[in-house]
């Protein structure tokens, strides 16, 4: 068992060596989590076996490949779509106050008609 918390932790420090100097140690990450899982589990020849690869992994680890932006000329960074309005979710008091005033021009031509008959 120690044997094997020995392995992790080289693993572990191998991967973070790599990680530090720009390679790319995804896969050896995952074989070290694997490792992991199978010592918590107590599958201890697992463990050693997924650290071992761990650290094969982080040998053969390539740098990341770095991407360089270039911008080429009359090439236009707007988006191709306008961006999405909010919906409104509130209450619609626009609404409201326009049904209000229709109202009122109701009653007043209702009002204005019975004065007229009045005459």
């Amino acid at each position: 068992m120690i044997i094997v918390q020995s392995a992790l932790g080289d693993a572990h420090a191998a991967i973070l060596a790599a990680a530090s100097s720009g390679k790319d140690v995804s896969a050896a990450q995952i074989a070290l989590s694997e490792a992991q899982l199978a010592f918590d589990a107590g599958d201890y020849a697992l463990a050693l076996q997924k650290a071992s690869e761990a650290k094969r992994l982080v040998l053969a680890a390539t740098s990341k490949p770095t991407t360089q932006i270039t911008q080429q000329p009359n090439v236009s960074t707007k988006p191709t779509t306008l961006p999405q309005q909010p919906t409104q979710t509130g209450f619609p008091w626009l609404l409201v106050l326009i049904g209000i005033f229709i109202l009122i021009l109701i009653a007043v031509a209702i009002y204005f008609f019975f004065m007229r008959k009045g005459k």
